[in-house]
């Protein structure tokens, strides 16, 4: 394993160092997979329209997240909280739970660590056999935490990039290879294309001091642009094509990422001279396979 990858489960797990049961829980799990080619996240942040979610365990590449229940959860109040969370997150991110609670339901006592673990190598073994089935179906794409999870080389045998590929690099320059462009060192935040697309590396987050309020709904279908100073938006000829969006994000070690969310376009019956409104058009894009 590398140190990059040592870095990065040293730091998940001191995320959740004041959390005993869910530590434990956490770290024996990793300890019993022992397998660097699964990915996994410490307290995944995950929005939904009612608020945020932090999930203890998430496995990306299954889209399942464990649930490390302590004894407060044995109320039937917080079960049907805890079930309507669930809801919320299955319909909005299409992400699946799995409960491990380390409290007996009926004595409502805290289970010792041998029960507990019983209950980690059931959903270790759950998860093995999810990576058996994908592996089975082609499906299955190992865990790269280093400089090679952003090379765009990655794509260079593909007709195009898909959503569901998590199409991510480190620099601007480096998305606008996969369209034939070869620059170096940093671009601005729209490049045109060709007569029909243009590259668009949208911040979909508030920040100070900057010019733009640009947010992403929640089902990923819509991307809102306005000006923090709610002047209006000129409309010009570029403002109809469609853009291919790599959004600006910070990945877990908060180094700059653009990530490919998909193709967008203005929506004129939507928008307002203050306010454009871009809609999913398209979760795939074709791209030049000569990427060098």
């Amino acid at each position: 394993m590398s140190n990059f990858k040592d870095e990065y489960i040293l730091d998940a797990l001191s995320k959740i160092r004041r959390k005993k049961y869910e530590l434990y829980v956490v770290s024996k799990v990793l300890f019993t997979l022992n397998d660097p080619d699964i990915e996994f996240v410490c307290q995944q942040y995950v929005k939904t329209p009612k608020g945020r979610n932090f999930v203890d365990l998430y496995f990306p590449q299954f889209q399942i997240y464990l649930k490390v229940n302590e004894l407060y959860h044995a109320s039937d109040l917080q079960r049907k909280k805890d079930q309507r969370r669930d809801l919320e997150i299955l319909e909005t991110a299409n992400l699946i739970p799995y409960e491990l609670s380390v409290y007996d339901n009926d004595s409502k006592s805290t289970l010792s660590l041998k029960a507990i673990d019983a209950k980690i190598t059931e959903f270790s073994d759950f998860i093995r056999s999810r990576k058996i089935q994908l592996l089975a179906e082609g499906k299955f794409e190992p865990w790269l935490l280093d400089d090679s999870r952003y090379d765009p080389r990655r794509y260079m045998d593909a007709t195009k990039i898909r959503v569901s590929d998590n199409v991510i690099v480190r620099r601007q320059y480096e998305a606008l290879k996969l369209f034939g462009a070869h620059y170096k060192g940093w671009q601005p935040g729209w490049w045109k294309y060709d007569h029909m697309h243009a590259v668009w590396f949208p911040k979909l987050y508030k920040r100070k001091n900057s010019k733009w309020d640009n947010h992403l709904s929640n089902d990923g279908k819509t991307i809102v642009e306005k000006k923090t100073d709610g002047k209006a938006i000129p409309v010009t000829s570029e403002s109809e094509l469609r853009r291919i969006v790599f959004a600006h994000h910070k990945n877990n070690f908060g180094k700059t990422v653009y990530k490919f969310i998909g193709v967008f376009q203005m929506s004129r019956a939507e928008s307002t001279p203050y306010k454009h409104i871009h809609k999913l058009v398209a979760d795939e894009q074709p791209i030049i396979q000569s990427v060098v």
